[in-house]
Formats: C-alpha cells, sequence, structure tokens
C-alpha cells in the first residue's frame, strides 16, 4: 500500500474578471474549508464544502460532490480583499447563524486610512431571508493581516494585525475582550492557529506541562525589512485571564526570502520554502527553563533543493502555495518549466518527515495559450473530505486604448479551481524509500550510477554487498572493522567497475552477458537443443518458455556473489533499452528472485508487453513476487484484446489467464483495479471463468484462487451482468455452478465433525517431526526462553497454541 494516492484532478469552477495591478498580489482567487466553532460530528454534513474568494466579485460556497454554488456574496466592483474571506458555519439548526469575515484592502468608497483596517462581516441565518446589503463594517486601530478561528473559542475570532498585535474578539466583532499589543518592530509575514491536545488522545509539540489541553496557540512569524532574522513567536490565549499571553519567541536567520511556510502542531515540524527553492524542514521543541521560562528550539531536520521551478514573481510577488495535511504530508502547487519551454502547473504531497515526494499531478487545462504563456498565480486548500482544492489564476496587463493617463492601472484575469481526490496513511520508512526515485527527478538531480550528486538520495555511494570474511582470536576490534572496511571498499571499486563496463553505450548484449556474468562468478549455460522434440506442445511460444526453464536451471555459481539492489536495478534498467535484449541476464536474476517489479520504469509487465516478449511472461508471473494488481489487469486487457487472434484461440488465452489468476495479489487491490475493463472484455472473462469452474480435474489451491477472482469479477460487475441481456446465459451457468459447488461444500460440511479428530492429530504429529528436524540446527537461537520452553512442553508448546516463529539472518 503506498503511503499517498493523489488522484486526478477535475474542475469545480472557472472566473474571468478583472483586477487592480496591485490587488493581485493579494490573490486573485483564495480558497479555504469552512471553519466551525462546533464538534466535529456536528458539522460532519459539511465536509463536502470549500468557500472560495473572487477578487472583485465576491465570496461563493460551492458543493464538492455535486459542483454547485450552494451560498453567494456579491461585492462591489473594483472593491480588494486582503485574502480569502473567513466563513465560520453555525450547524444545522434552523435558528444558526452564519458567519463571513472579509478585510477590505482597498475600493472606491474606502479612503486611504480605512484600507486594511475595515472588516466586513455577514450575518445569514438557514432560514435563508438574508438581504446582502445588511452587513456590518468595523474598523479597527491598526492593518489586518488575518482573521483566525479557533474551534476551542466558540463566540470568538482571533484579528492578527501586520504589527504584530493580536485581538480577540466576538463573533459580531462588537466587543474586544482581550488584546496583545506588538512587542517588537517588524511586519507578520504569516500567521496560523491550531490548539493543543491531550497526550493521550493526539500527541502535540506543546505539553499540557506547559498549558492546559484544548487551549488556542496563535503562531505569528514577523520581519523587519532588510533583515534576514525572522522571529516566530508562540501565544497562548488565557480565556480565564481574558489575556493573550507571549509562550516563547525564537529567532532564525534564513538565506533566501521565504515564499510559504507551514506547520504540523503534532510534532512542531515548520517547513519554510525560499525563493529560490530550498525547502526546509525544522524541527521546534519547547522546554522549560532555569528560571521558570519557556524556551524553543529549531534545529533543522533536512533540505530538500527544488529545481526547474518558479516560487517568485518580480512583479507579482510569490506565486507558489503550499498547504499542511496529516501525517507528516505538505502539499504544494508550483509551476515548472519542461525542456520544450512549456509551463505546467505541478501539485505535489511531500513527507516532511523523510523528505520523499509521495505523489504529483498536473493542472491539465484547456486554455493552454492562456495558462501556459501568462504569468499565473497559484492557491491550495486541504478540505475534510480528503480533497485538495488549488487554483490556478493567468494575470495579463490590460492595454489601454485610451489617450487618457489612468488612476489605476488594471489587470485581466482568467482562474479555474480544481480538486483532487487523495488518500493517505501515515508515512512509513518503507514508504518513503520506496518513493526516492521519484524525488530524484522531482528536484532535477542526475542519476546518473556515475554521478556523485544523488549519494543520499537514490544511492549511499556504498552499495556494495561485503562478502564474509574470517577473523582470528586475538585480532582487534579496530583490526576487524579496518579490514571489514577494506573489503567492503573493495567491493565496491569492483561492482563501480563493472556498472561503468555494462552501462557503456557501445556494448553489446553478448558482451554485457560476459561481463555480468563473470561478476556475478556464474558459468554460462548452453541450450539443449534436443529439449524441443521432447515436448508435447507444437505452441512456439509454449516452446520458447520450456527453452527459457530450461536455461534457468542449468547455470551454477561456484564462487557466491551477493549482488547489491542497486547493481541489480541499474543492470535491469539497462536490459529493457530499445534494441538490446539480453535474455540470458534477466533469466539468471529471475531464478535467484531478485528482479522487482519497480526495477523497470514501466513495471515488468508492462515492458514485456511492449517488446511482445510473450514467452516470458509465465516466467515473470512465477518469479517477480511483487506486480502490482493495475499492472495484473493491464496483462489481461492484452490478453483480451488477443482472444480471436488465430494463434491464442488453441487453449493459449486459458492458460496465460490462469497463471494470471494464480499470481500473488492482494484481492482488496485487485477489485480496485479490475475496474478498468470495460462491458465489452466482460463476456471473454466470464466464459473461460466457466469453463475452468465445469472442469473438475483441477486441485483444491488452484480452484480456490479461480473462485476468489470470479468473486472479485462478481462484486465489480455485477449490475452489469444482471442488466446486459447478451450475458444471461453466462449468469445462469454461473447460478448453476455456484449451486452445485455449495451442495459439495454442505456435504464436506457433515464430515468436519467426523475428521476433526484426525486433523488435529495429524497436525499435532507434522508439528513434532519438524522440531526434530530443526532441534540441531547451527543457526537456532538456544537462549534462556527456548531452554525453558523445552523444558514445559505441556505448558508452554504443543497444543496450547503457541505460534511457530522463526529467526531471519540478515547481513549488511
Amino acid at each position: 500500500m503506498p503511503g499517498f494516492v493523489l488522484e486526478e484532478p477535475f474542475p469545480l469552477a472557472r472566473f474571468h474578471n478583472t483586477v487592480g495591478e496591485n490587488d493581485s498580489k493579494h490573490f486573485v482567487v483564495g480558497l479555504n474549508s469552512l471553519d466551525s466553532t462546533l464538534n466535529n460530528e456536528a458539522v460532519s454534513d459539511d465536509a463536502d464544502f470549500v468557500a472560495i474568494t473572487v477578487q472583485g466579485e465576491g465570496f461563493k460556497i460551492y458543493n464538492t460532490a455535486d459542483q454547485k454554488c450552494t451560498k453567494s456574496w456579491t461585492t462591489p466592483p473594483g472593491i480588494a480583499f486582503v485574502g480569502p474571506a473567513t466563513h465560520i458555519d453555525g450547524g444545522r439548526d434552523s435558528d444558526a447563524v452564519d458567519y463571513t469575515y472579509a478585510v477590505v484592502a482597498s475600493g472606491p468608497d474606502v479612503t486611504k486610512a480605512e484600507e486594511r483596517k475595515m472588516v466586513w462581516l455577514w450575518k445569514n441565518t438557514k432560514s435563508g431571508d438574508n438581504e446582502e446589503l445588511d452587513k456590518t463594517k468595523k474598523a479597527f486601530d491598526e492593518h489586518i493581516r488575518a482573521i483566525h478561528v479557533s474551534p476551542s473559542l466558540h463566540s470568538h475570532v482571533i484579528i492578527v494585525s501586520e504589527s504584530g498585535s493580536i485581538e480577540l474578539a466576538t463573533k459580531d466583532l462588537d466587543r474586544v475582550t482581550a488584546k496583545q499589543k506588538a512587542q517588537k518592530s517588524g511586519k507578520v509575514v504569516w500567521s496560523t492557529v491550531f490548539v493543543t491536545s491531550n497526550t493521550h488522545t493526539r500527541p502535540c509539540c506543546i505539553p499540557t506541562s506547559m498549558v492546559p489541553s484544548m487551549s488556542t496557540i496563535v503562531v505569528t512569524i514577523s520581519n523587519v525589512a532588510g533583515s534576514d532574522t525572522y522571529t516566530i513567536k508562540l501565544n497562548y490565549i488565557n480565556v480565564e485571564r481574558r489575556s493573550i499571553d507571549i509562550l516563547t519567541s525564537i529567532d532564525i536567520k534564513l538565506t533566501e526570502k521565504p515564499v510559504a511556510f507551514t506547520l504540523d502542531p503534532t510534532d512542531g515540524r515548520f517547513t519554510i520554502l525560499g525563493a529560490n527553492g530550498t525547502w526546509i524542514v525544522w524541527r521546534m521543541q519547547l522546554k522549560h527553563s532555569s528560571s521558570k521560562k519557556i524556551t524553543g528550539l529549531l534545529t533543522e531536520q533536512l533540505s530538500i533543493q527544488l529545481n526547474g521551478y518558479r516560487f517568485q514573481d518580480q512583479a507579482l510577488g510569490n506565486i507558489a502555495a503550499v498547504t499542511p495535511l496529516s501525517d507528516s504530508y505538505v502539499a504544494m502547487i508550483a509551476p515548472r518549466t519542461t525542456k520544450k519551454s512549456e509551463v505546467e502547473h505541478v501539485v505535489s504531497v511531500w513527507d516532511i518527515k523523510y523528505g520523499t515526494l509521495q505523489a504529483e499531478q498536473l493542472i491539465k487545462v484547456s486554455e493552454k495559450n492562456t495558462f501556459n504563456k501568462n504569468n499565473c498565480v497559484y492557491n491550495i486548500a486541504v478540505l475534510p473530505n480528503s480533497h485538495l482544492a488549488v487554483t490556478v489564476s493567468s494575470i495579463t496587463a490590460k492595454a489601454s486604448t485610451k489617450n487618457i493617463k489612468s488612476a489605476k492601472k488594471m489587470t485581466d484575469t482568467n482562474s479555474v479551481v480544481m480538486l483532487c481526490p487523495y488518500y493517505s496513511e501515515p508515512i512509513s520508512l518503507m514508504a518513503a524509500m520506496g518513493k526516492m526515485k521519484q524525488t530524484v527527478e522531482f528536484m532535477g538531480i542526475n542519476n546518473d550510477y556515475s554521478s556523485e550528486e544523488n549519494i543520499g538520495y537514490s544511492r549511499s555511494g556504498k552499495e556494495a554487498v561485503s562478502r564474509d570474511f574470517g577473523f582470528r582470536a586475538d585480532e582487534s576490534c579496530e583490526e576487524l572493522y579496518d579490514k571489514w572496511v577494506s573489503r567492503l571498499d573493495k567491493s565496491q571499486k569492483s561492482e563501480t567497475s563493472t556498472l561503468t563496463k555494462l552501462m557503456d553505450e557501445n556494448i553489446t548484449k553478448e558482451e554485457f552477458t560476459k561481463v555480468f556474468f563473470e561478476h556475478a562468478s556464474v558459468k554460462s549455460a548452453e541450450v539443449d537443443v534436443e529439449m524441443k522434440e521432447k515436448s508435447d506442445s507444437s505452441d512456439p511460444v509454449v516452446l520458447k518458455t520450456e527453452e527459457y526453464r530450461h536455461m534457468m536451471n542449468t547455470w551454477s555459481t561456484p564462487k557466491r556473489m551477493e549482488l547489491s539492489q542497486y547493481y541489480i536495478s541499474t543492470v535491469v534498467s539497462k536490459c529493457f533499452n530499445p534494441n538490446f535484449w539480453p535474455v540470458e541476464v534477466l533469466l539468471f536474476l529471475m531464478s535467484r528472485y531478485l528482479i522487482r517489479s519497480n526495477y523497470t520504469e514501466s513495471g515488468i509487465i508492462s515492458s514485456l508487453l511492449e517488446r511482445n516478449e510473450w514467452a516470458l511472461v509465465p516466467i515473470a508471473l512465477e518469479y517477480v513476487q511483487d506486480i502490482p494488481e493495475t499492472d495484473l489487469v493491464t496483462l489481461i486487457k492484452a490478453l483480451v484484446a488477443l482472444h480471436d487472434h488465430e494463434d491464442w484461440n488453441n487453449g493459449r488465452f486459458s492458460t496465460y489467464l490462469k497463471m494470471v489468476v494464480d499470481a500473488p495479489r492482494n484481492d482488496i487491490f485487485l477489485q480496485q483495479s479490475l475496474k478498468r475493463i470495460n462491458a465489452s472484455e466482460l463476456p471473454v472473462i466470464l466464459n473461460t471463468i466457466v469453463s475452468w469452474l465445469k472442469d473438475k480435474s483441477s486441485n483444491l489451491t488452484k480452484r480456490s484462487n479461480i473462485v476468489d477472482f470470479a468473486n472479485s469479477i462478481l462484486d465489480i460487475f455485477f449490475p452489469t451482468i444482471i442488466l446486459e441481456p447478451t450475458l444471461q446465459e453466462v449468469a445462469f451457468t454461473l447460478r448453476e455452478l455456484v449451486a452445485s459447488e455449495i451442495e459439495v461444500i454442505d456435504d464436506l460440511e457433515q464430515l468436519r465433525n467426523i475428521l476433526g479428530a484426525y486433523d488435529r492429530k495429524n497436525k499435532y504429529a507434522r508439528a513434532k517431526k519438524m522440531e526434530k528436524q530443526t532441534r540441531f540446527a547451527a543457526d537456532a537461537p538456544v537462549d534462556e526462553l527456548t531452554k525453558f520452553r523445552k523444558k514445559n512442553k505441556g505448558k508452554f508448546g504443543g497444543e496450547q497454541g503457541i505460534p511457530v516463529y522463526r529467526v531471519e539472518v540478515f547481513r549488511f
């Protein structure tokens, strides 16, 4: 299971409007989810909604399920806002009130003294008899940066000013209950709010020994113009004292001008995206000092350099956007320039725990001339229903047709709002390591085997496996370590030298095979010519497969040589180059179960289908253990396409499809992949399943695979099978077969009690026999627990349900 799956985006809405040249620096189309001060159960129905703020037009709430606008508030022409509107949903009650806040940046009727100080408030009830003119205007003393909502403050909103002061006001903005004045000079560049949790329910970077659980923390990042020092302040809203106290303050120096910030309050990870593409992940830790004050410390955890992307524009300012997700994931949207000088709008998801790219999707827009040639501004937000909402806004200067000095320059904007469904599970080390190849490509790092730039990303630089060596009892630890290092260096030099020869562009497949076998200490095989005459089959593909199997059984390795994963993956990737096919190397690696499906760019099955190498497909299904279910379905579709071909209607189709059914798989993932099969391909598969079920000669193990595969097909396509007239006969036959199978099962069920005692006795006899065989094994651990269990067999072993375990020895 991958750590993160990002599905293809689909459009939600499009907008075309005209805004002031300076107004586009704030945003063009803003996004955010609906805020609420209620508990999660009361607002579960609002998870499918997203609030969209269109600069110069107004606010809209869209339902992501049916992609329709459910509510809207229009604003006068020329009105610009500092940021996206904040919408608080009041709940499902008929008398509940929704609140919408917007900070006015400029407008025709807005004076200079009111700019960025004026807040417009709309209050709407669920009854629907609301007038848009019934809005409240509230002026504040300082320029406002943002308005935040805290789930633990049910009747208040938090107003953060540009100077750094924080105010706690009631929802209707009539009264300010608490205020913290700015302590230092500087301007707030980013702010966010989170609520601390109980350590027993969910971890938090601020322990309950510093602030009570369910406390609201306001985080601000401020900077003095011209300085590279940024101040991170954590402010605690004390509800009982009606005060806003500074919890701690941390200064940090940045070499690049920051574009975007994120904070994960679970483990205190800060991410700062620089204008030149350096993405740094910091870890924040708080502790009590000797003076009983709380001090904060930021340590750099990892740094990611993103090449080929634009994050800032000289005229538009910051154009990229990031947003935090759960389970240590962060989503980003930014433009990327291709080799053809075309602009791609890339949505990517990273895990900030290990620094790997987990998923990416391209935003495909129909107006390529508009969104690919002009400058674009991006926005991104995460919704509670596992969707990413993104906006791409193209901005072009509006040409003036009159010779009149304009008081305000205008720009034309075209915006598209897209939704990207996603699925995520907590990141693991294995999931992160599986994404290193995509991460290296995304970062623009040279992934060639001879490059040292990719060391630490896609390879370690010491990939070779060290061979075993003996040692004397009088040797010291230092001598043993030096000997191990020297042998590892020797193995690494030998592997690097061999890879240099194998990766030569002018090498032939004969030379490639010879060099590979010499490095692996393998004696090459000679194919037995008489083997073809002994075969009962006349199918040339079957004969070729048998020839390959015969070749796999004739190799010998007199001198054992362990090959590294990097070496094998590089060799396999080379084997699938165009006009290059050293099949003996692939057969040897398959015979040792050393090939993985992801060693080729498109997967082992797709690579074999591209070469029309059907004789090697059965061997790949048998010896490659990690073929994904999507590739199995790809193989099924390719087989169905060849079903009516004269070379395949002689039983070859049924044989190959049975191999796919018997291949290792996960039935849940297979069901999802089977949805790719269309209605025209379904009859061929169903008729083949019916012929298998009619055949009583297959053993129970293989028959269970057929039944499981048939269940997956029926679960996905049951409505189609019932409603399609051409499939009625097949459905009737399946019903008869299922009825006969149920009768057999009922008969066997009656024998359960009679044969159960014999089955248990047989299992116990096999367990005793296995115990005798493994009693004197050389690698079996003999510790105190093992001795104790052997001594007390009746209490801790035998029939008491103690599971069988084993010990595996790993060599590094």
